[in-house]
């Protein structure tokens, strides 16, 4: 985006509504400067209300998520849903991770919440896509602030809405497998897996823990 274009967004984004003269810096031609306003209307951005102009909700968006020091987006846990889902035997559902980080390594079922949508409706979507296992009944058993280091760095970080529920005797992905807790490697799984098994599994009231690990 180019810098002017910018400085019109900053601009709206600390007032409610501005006319043209306070968002146009006094040294940039007003040519140009009409060029760039008309452009963040054209993207939808900004709208203009009689004299006044304005951020639009997609406006109102974007200025949620950046720095307005930088104009880059700030970085941000994710927010994703997790879940601990069993069988018939007892068995907890693992998910092979195919891409960085921990590639090959397995942890529970999750996936980022999509803009607008529900949490229950999140979760029940990624047990669909991830399991290819449709879940009728989903309960949030507790929430869990997952932050992964390697190295000391910081590789991984997410709030995770945990779901537990039963997947009867349906046959999950090829990616997917079940396995007995008391069997389950910790070397075998992403950093913290183990930790959120376990909360799902002594906690009968809804949880919240902070976990803070290092691979």
């Amino acid at each position: 985006m180019h810098e002017i274009q910018e400085q019109i967004l900053k601009q709206l984004t600390l007032s409610d509504k501005s006319r043209y003269s306070a968002i146009k810096p006094p040294k940039i031609g007003g040519n140009n400067f009409a060029y760039h306003l008309k452009e963040v209307i054209k993207d939808g951005l900004v709208k203009k209300e009689g004299l006044f102009y304005k951020l639009t909700t997609k406006g109102e968006r974007l200025a949620d998520t950046i720095s307005l020091k930088t104009f880059a987006k700030r970085a941000q846990p994710k927010i994703v849903t997790m879940l601990c889902l069993k069988n018939k035997a007892d068995e907890i559902l693992l998910f092979k991770r195919d891409k960085q980080p921990f590639i090959g390594k397995c942890s529970l079922p999750y996936g980022k919440i999509h803009l607008g949508e529900r949490v229950e409706e999140a979760a029940k979507r990624e047990a669909e896509e991830k399991t290819g296992i449709n879940i009728g009944k989903l309960k949030h058993a507790g929430d869990v602030y997952l932050a992964i280091y390697k190295e000391n760095d910081l590789v991984s970080h997410m709030l995770c809405h945990v779901f537990t529920g039963n997947t009867g005797s349906a046959k999950p992905k090829e990616n997917c497998r079940f396995e007995k807790i008391s069997t389950i490697k910790s070397s075998n799984l992403v950093p913290g897996t183990l930790d959120i098994i376990r909360l799902t599994e002594n906690n009968k009231e809804k949880f919240f823990k902070e976990i803070f690990v290092e691979e």
